[in-house]
């Protein structure tokens, strides 16, 4: 089981507040890494990375 089904589960559950504040939390800390990195190579995985946890975010935010 991957964390977004992980994630989607407990929100079915009812723990949804643990765990958007955890991905918002995920989600902001991509946003500084990115920021901070000057390695274009690595920004692109992290923007990448940093889309996937926006498209999840929104997902599990449907659930709610």
């Amino acid at each position: 089981m991957n964390n977004f089904a992980r994630d989607k589960q407990a929100i079915q559950d009812g723990d949804s507040v643990q765990v958007m504040k955890r991905r918002k939390a995920e989600i902001t800390a991509l946003e500084n890494k990115l920021g901070r990195e000057k390695n274009g190579f690595r920004a692109s995985i992290i923007a990448h990375q940093l889309e996937e946890h926006h498209t999840e975010y929104t997902a599990l935010d449907a659930l709610i």
